[in-house]
Order: structure tokens, then sequence, then C-alpha cells
């Protein structure tokens, strides 16, 4: 089309959908189109195979305290190392890193968890903030105003195979985290630099408050997920105290894979004067966590009620023997009231040590339960069912209903005292026996011998 004929189709759309963009060399902006016959298709590149790509941004999130920062170290030496990736995967060629990092020191954090990883730290940089155009002054780092400066000094150092941002909110300036349109305008950027000079760029995250999925967890615009090519997430194990678990929410470029579990631990290190210092430093596990992102997130749930109820449980039980030990039955059926479990009023048992005890024998014996150094009373079943006054309060008032809701019961009577005279007289227990057995016989050899029983 001759350079007329352009103008012509120019000046046409315009009519139609009025002039947007600017207009270099007086003509409206134009689109970059590329023909896909003209493209060379080419494979992933991976920097750790089947978790990070090459070119490509990633996002890893989770709650404060779970190890994120230490991780993104451990990431780092291996990089610099070309060590093995922690699931085995096979060592790649040593690279430098790059690494903004806004919440940790760099001379008694950052550095003493790179030294612990075994980093070469020759091949990793720190960017701690931006020279103003006189040298004179700083400022912090902004994505918006200062990708070139980024992709220039990727350029400028030699081989540089993986940046770290940790975390991507505190370098978008004035971008509203929450903004869908205003992330993208700093992520897409970032993302085509990271195709251009094929370099991994991991992005560091928090978790937001409240349930649903893994990726919905991760705080601020869905953009932070969608505009990445893959996201982790780190979260405790539910079932095992101290284990952590690092698992793909989301993957593009590959099938989602298995998580991996670690531990974070301690180690000294020493410094070039001989001094100690002491830092963390990841410890994985080589066995494969076979679960999705999801179902560890969901776990909590579960066990966060089961925790739930279990507390529950424990202060009904702990409330209603405050004074004293109680029928088992009647325990029983004021927790069926309030709404406890057979399950959780067994939790409640075991964890406050509840004493059992059985007053007779046979059909007529009584089981009770008691706390655990509590004052010996009789069973209070009568009591608890009319003087609200033994009841302890609850909000809800669940065991003062409970109990009010209980059959009442007369009060034991004692035992009278053996007649001295009666030689028919036998202790309750042994009594019942009686009356199940008949009368005892009497030999002809002794008027008091009552066999025997």
């Amino acid at each position: 089309m001759s350079i007329p004929e352009l103008d012509d189709a120019f000046r046409m759309a315009e009519e139609i959908y009025g002039t947007n963009g600017s207009k270099p060399n007086g003509h409206a902006a134009r689109l970059d189109v590329v023909c896909l016959a003209d493209v060379k298709p080419r494979p992933i590149e991976w920097l750790w195979n089947f978790w990070i790509a090459i070119g490509k941004v990633s996002v890893l999130a989770g709650d404060g305290g779970q190890g994120k920062s230490t991780i993104l170290c451990d990431l780092a030496a291996r990089t610099s190392t070309g060590d093995l990736w922690p699931d085995g995967a096979e060592r790649g060629e040593p690279g430098g890193v790059l690494i903004l990092a806004a919440e940790d020191d760099v001379e008694d954090t950052l550095a003493p968890r790179l030294i612990a990883a075994g980093a070469d730290m020759q091949r990793v940089f720190n960017i701690r903030s931006v020279m103003t155009g006189d040298d004179q002054g700083r400022r912090s780092f902004n994505l918006q105003a200062d990708l070139a400066a980024l992709e220039m000094e990727i350029r400028r150092r030699e081989n540089i195979r993986l940046v770290i941002i940790d975390p991507v909110t505190s370098y978008l300036g004035k971008v509203d985290s929450h903004k869908n349109a205003e992330v993208r305008t700093v992520l897409e950027p970032l993302g085509e630099m990271a195709a251009r000079l094929r370099v991994a760029v991991i992005c560091n995250n928090h978790f937001s408050k409240g349930g649903g999925n893994a990726n919905s967890r991760i705080i601020g615009s869905v953009a932070f997920v969608n505009q990445a090519r893959a996201a982790f997430i780190v979260t405790p194990d539910a079932e095992n105290e101290g284990r952590l678990l690092l698992m793909p929410a989301k993957v593009n470029n590959t099938p989602l894979r298995h998580g991996l579990a670690y531990r974070i631990g301690g180690i000294m290190i020493h410094d070039d004067d001989g001094g100690e210092i002491l830092t963390s430093q990841i410890l994985w596990e080589s066995e494969p966590v076979k679960m999705t992102a999801d179902e560890a997130l969901a776990a909590h749930s579960v066990n966060d009620e089961a925790k739930s109820a279990k507390d529950e449980a424990i202060e009904f039980l702990s409330n209603i023997l405050s004074q004293g030990e109680m029928p088992i039955e009647d325990v029983r059926k004021a927790a069926t009231n309030a709404g406890i479990t057979p399950k959780s009023l067994r939790s409640a048992r075991e964890a406050l040590e509840v004493k059992s005890k059985r007053d007779g024998f046979g059909p007529g014996a009584v089981f009770s339960y008691s706390l655990p150094g509590g004052p010996s009373v009789p069973p209070r079943s009568s009591i608890l069912a009319h003087d609200p006054h033994t009841c302890p309060r609850s909000e809800e008032g669940k065991y003062e209903q409970a109990r009010a809701s209980m059959e009442a019961a007369p009060p034991p009577i004692a035992p009278e005292p053996a007649p001295a005279d009666d030689p028919w007289y036998l202790p309750p227990e042994l009594d019942r026996r009686r009356e199940r057995l008949g009368p005892p016989a009497i030999s002809a050899g002794s008027d008091d011998d009552l066999g025997d029983i």
C-alpha cells in the first residue's frame, strides 16, 4: 500500500474511532503485528526444570514467617553455582542473580543466608537504591520508572539468569496493587523484559486474610497470578508441626507437578574476622508431596474446625466437672444437648486427663467422671438440674440449658450403719448379690455360719 493510501486509511479510522495515541511523523499510533509464518517455535527453557522458566515471571506467595525469603536465597545460591535443584533436577549453567530486597538487611540477613545456602557470592548482586542524576541523592527502586535502568544493569552484568523481587508490592511506586489494570501496566513490561533478556523473574508476595483457593489467597489484584506464568505458595503442613510445604498453585507451561516439603533450620556461619553469625537455611525433604496447593490449604480448614470443636469440648467438660464428679451418662447427655460430639468429648477427656470411677458392682454400678485433683463429692445430677448457681456461665448459655434438661434424680442415700443384732445384714454391694442368689444357707452345726455367699 502506498503512503497516500496509508494516509487515507488512517484518516478513515480517525473519523470512525477518533484519534487514539500519539502521532509520530504526523500519523496515529500503529499496531505491532507479526505474521506467525515468520515466527520460529522454540521449547521452554528452564532455570529449574518444570518449576521456574527462563524468560517468564513467576510468583511465590504465603504468610510471613514461612521461609519465603530464605527459599529465594536457596534458589539464588543454586543458580549461582549450577547446583542440583531441591527435587534432584539436573544441574544448570552457573549464572548471575540480581536481588531487590526491601524487607531484609543486606549485611545481617541477606548475605548470611546466601552464604549458608552455599552461594557463589561473586555472582549475586543486590540493588539497594536508584541514584539521582547528579549522583548526590538516592531513592527507592520503582518498577514503573526504573525498568529501563534494570534492563541496562542486566545487560551490563555477565550472564544474569535470575532476578528476585522481594516483595513485589514494595516496588510498585504509586500503582494500586489491588487494581488489575494498574498492576498489569507494571507486570506486562516486566514479562516482556524477561523474555527479551532470557532471564527468570521471581516476585515474592504475601497472602491475604480469609479462605479461598490458593490463587485467590495471593494478596492484591488477580493480575499478580494471571500475568505470571507460574505461581507457588508456601504453607505449614497441617499434619506435621514444623514441616512446611512448597506447592505449585499455577503453572502455565507444564502440567502441575508435586510439591516439596521443607523445614527451616538454624545454622552458624563465620564472618571474615572469625566471629559467629546465626542465620537460617532451608532443609529440603527428598520425598515429593502428592497433593494440590488447594488441598494443602483445605487441610488447615479441616484441622481448624477440629481444633475448635475440641476446644469447645474442653471448655464444656472443665465447666461441668468443675465442682466435683458427675455420672458419665449425665455428662454424655449434657454433651449431646450442648452439641458436643462423642469424638470431641473423648478428645477433651484425654486433654484434661479426666478420671473415671465406678461405685458398686453389676447392673447397679454407677460410673462417674471427675477432674484430676478435683473435689470428691457425690454425683450431682439432681443438684445440677435444679440449682443454676452450680453451673458456670457461658456466653450462649448452652451448658446451663444442657444441665437443666437432664432428668432429675433423687440425691444419693448414704447406707445406714449395720445393726448389731442382725446376722442377715450385708453391705449394699453383697446385698444385691443376695437378692439375685437367694437367702444364704445355714448349716446345722452353727447358728452364725452364713455359708459361702
